[in-house]
């Protein structure tokens, strides 16, 4: 049960953060609010090694691990981030939120199933396929509504 309200909170954080990206667009523009937002990242992560260095017992061993492909699969991500939040601060400045999300979450499910199920071999279930088929079904009515209210 307490999975089902970690849900609904994260469901409710990340639907308010485009809200709010698209405020400070009015004031910064993309590569400046990326700027911050990496900014204001990297404070708490330098208190946190301050304490994972000074008041704990492993310290950061958990740099020892890391290998050649660790560090490409994390600039892969960072890059992908980076080039993924910048076109998503775009569309925001284009465009409104409403319009953006719909779209966009059933897109990600999409390819979230598509990119494990050829790279990663995971396997899909009926439900999943009847679910994909379902959701490009939703995106087409709420694209041709949305195409609709766009040139009106």
């Amino acid at each position: 049960m307490k999975d089902i309200y970690l849900l609904l909170i994260l469901s409710l954080l990340i639907s308010y953060t485009p809200f709010v990206t698209k405020i400070l667009l009015q004031s910064f523009t993309v590569d400046e609010i990326l700027c911050m937002r990496y900014l204001f990242i990297q404070i708490p992560l330098l208190f946190y090694f301050i304490y994972k260095i000074f008041f704990t017992k492993n310290k950061l061993s958990f740099l020892k691990k890391i290998n050649y492909k660790h560090i490409c699969y994390v600039n892969i991500m960072l890059f992908t981030y980076i080039v993924g939040a910048g076109i998503y601060y775009s569309l925001l400045n284009n465009m409104q939120v409403s319009n953006i999300t719909p779209l966009l979450s059933p897109l990600i499910i999409i390819f979230t199933l598509m990119i494990g199920y050829v790279y990663f071999k995971e396997t899909l279930q009926k439900n999943e396929v009847m679910g994909v088929f379902m959701i490009i079904i939703g995106i087409y009515v709420i694209k041709s509504t949305f195409c609709k209210n766009l040139f009106n």
